[in-house]
């Protein structure tokens, strides 16, 4: 392969790294549709996983920055949402705009409920039970972004039994198919939920 060649790859691939980006510092700018417009917004494999290539821009990013897209992809900062009090960390979740100008996000379990589940497991069977569900509480769950910031974190809630059953409540087939995974674990798993969602058309 020729040099030149190589070279033209080279820059056609940073073309396509890089697109224009945008964010929202609350769920009440987004609702608003009240965006900060990016010059520009390109992924990388360190530390935060997006960066505009300006310092000062990346800091307030990560720091500000509760809802951030880049050309049709959207992102949710774990370092600013928490679920029953439970903090995700750091961090970029997979976002998806839902029904009724909420947003859907993807990441780890960390909600209440899975976390006394790991806590009775090592005190009933040691380190040997908390990696069994350890591997089971990792898979990534769904959570709902729909309220105004509490403090300095924005309260989001776990999609589970409950809300699948509004959401799905005038489709009774799609509804029996999500039901139809016995162990409630399993169902609320992102792998479940998001093609229910997807072809019921409540999230692209």
């Amino acid at each position: 392969m020729k040099p030149i060649f190589i070279i033209c790859l080279l820059f056609a691939s940073s073309l396509l790294s890089v697109a224009q980006g945008r964010f929202c510092k609350s769920y009440e700018d987004y609702q608003a549709d009240s965006w900060v417009e990016l010059p520009s917004l390109k992924t990388t494999h360190r530390g935060f996983g997006l960066t505009t290539g300006d310092k000062a821009m990346d800091k307030q990013l990560k720091r500000e920055a509760l809802v951030i897209q880049r050309s049709d992809t959207m992102y949710v900062n774990l370092r600013l949402v928490w679920c029953e009090k439970i903090r995700f960390g750091n961090g970029l979740a997979d976002a998806y705009p839902l029904v009724g100008k909420k947003i859907l996000f993807v990441t780890r379990r960390v909600d209440r409920k899975s976390s006394h589940r790991l806590m009775v497991s090592y005190m009933a069977f040691g380190l040997v039970g908390e990696l069994i569900t350890t591997s089971k509480v990792k898979k990534r769950a769904c959570y709902i972004l729909d309220s105004p910031r509490n403090g300095k974190y924005t309260d989001v809630m776990l999609l589970g039994d409950d809300e699948m059953r509004k959401l799905l409540a005038d489709d009774k087939v799609l509804l029996d198919r999500y039901f139809m995974v016995k162990d409630r674990m399993e169902r609320e798993t992102a792998s479940n939920i998001l093609p229910l969602l997807r072809e019921k058309g409540l999230v692209k």
